[in-house]
């Protein structure tokens, strides 16, 4: 075999690897950015009502092309500085779940971490982005 159909194979080799892991990421399997299961969570907001919490961090995990500030502007109702109510968080999710760049997210999609000492809570939205078109 001489060198260009040696690198001709590996292009298609190469290409077929590629291809079969496209689709093996969009075989309808949810994939889970976030780890915390829900009677993890729970109890954590749970507490962080009871207790008076102030919202400390709020981010967004798996947006791989929409905006961080688009984000933001969608949910409006839980911003770093606030005291935190679960209503806000239930608010923000339905709002969130609005946007058409995202697959719809719930409340099994939010990470929830508490820092007692300080009294702070910081709640990370796993987000799963629909394909750009």
């Amino acid at each position: 075999m001489n060198y260009r159909a040696r690198i001709a194979g590996l292009a298609v080799l190469l290409l077929l690897v590629l291809v079969n892991l496209v689709i093996a990421q969009s075989d309808g399997k949810v994939q889970r950015t976030c780890g915390q299961t829900r009677e993890e969570r729970v109890p954590l907001i749970n507490e962080a009502f009871t207790s008076v919490f102030t919202v400390r961090r709020v981010s967004f995990a798996g947006n791989t092309y929409t905006r961080d500030r688009d984000f933001r502007e969608r949910k409006r109702t839980l911003n770093e500085g606030d005291i935190f109510t679960p209503e806000a968080l239930e608010t923000s999710v339905k709002r969130l779940s609005k946007m058409r760049s995202i697959r719809p997210i719930r409340m099994d999609d939010i990470e929830v971490t508490l820092d007692r000492p300080r009294k702070d809570i910081d709640i990370t939205f796993c987000i799963r982005q629909r394909p750009k078109h």
